[in-house]
């Protein structure tokens, strides 16, 4: 497994240098998403974390997930494990090789969870917009045994969002002008 972890101190900070040495569920002055789908905040759990997400975010990513599983075993039947998963409902556990996962601290106070560009958490984490810039930090625990990270990562309001609306805008003006010489009058969106 792993944690994700957003501490309010810089690490080269000397309070978070000695902070380092624990695990990332105990550091003071943080935010933590991890350890079998748990929250913690400050040191401590937070063992009903508000939290904000689409119904079908976490039915919809074991679907996948058993698909791929699926596929990796080229038709044999896949028994998947059960995962522990605290209050989140999930647990970064359950991710597989090659699976992409983003994290967005937003301006609302919410830490938003994607994997594979689709939501699965949306956790509340209190007084995280207080502060500046945040530190993420990644720790490996468990069977976890590497992290990849892209040079330029993509993810809600990227690169690839934004060409795609932008083409979806494109599209949507070349269908109006498509339809605009058959309009009943050419003040109305009104068409023959």
């Amino acid at each position: 497994g792993m944690a994700i972890v957003f501490p309010r101190l810089p690490p080269q900070d000397r309070t978070m240098m000695s902070a380092l040495n624990e695990r990332a569920k105990d550091w003071p002055r943080s935010w933590v998403i991890g350890y079998d789908g748990r929250f913690y905040q400050d040191g401590h759990e937070v063992t009903q974390p508000k939290k904000e997400c689409p119904p079908f975010a976490v039915p919809e990513f074991r679907r996948l997930r058993h698909t791929r599983l699926e596929a990796y075993s080229k038709g044999d039947v896949v028994a998947d494990q059960d995962w522990p998963c605290g209050p989140l409902g999930w647990s970064l556990a359950e991710l597989l090789r090659d699976d992409c996962l983003g994290v967005l601290a937003e301006d609302t106070g919410f830490l938003t969870v994607y994997v594979n560009g689709r939501i699965v958490s949306r956790v509340y984490a209190e007084g995280i917009t207080d502060y500046g810039p945040l530190f993420p930090l990644i720790e490996l625990c468990g069977a976890a045994r590497e992290v990849g990270l892209p040079p330029i990562p993509s993810g809600p309001g990227g690169a690839e969002e934004q060409d795609e609306r932008q083409t979806a805008k494109f599209n949507q003006i070349e269908q109006v002008e498509s339809l605009a010489p058959r309009a009943a009058n050419k003040y109305a969106d009104i068409y023959s």
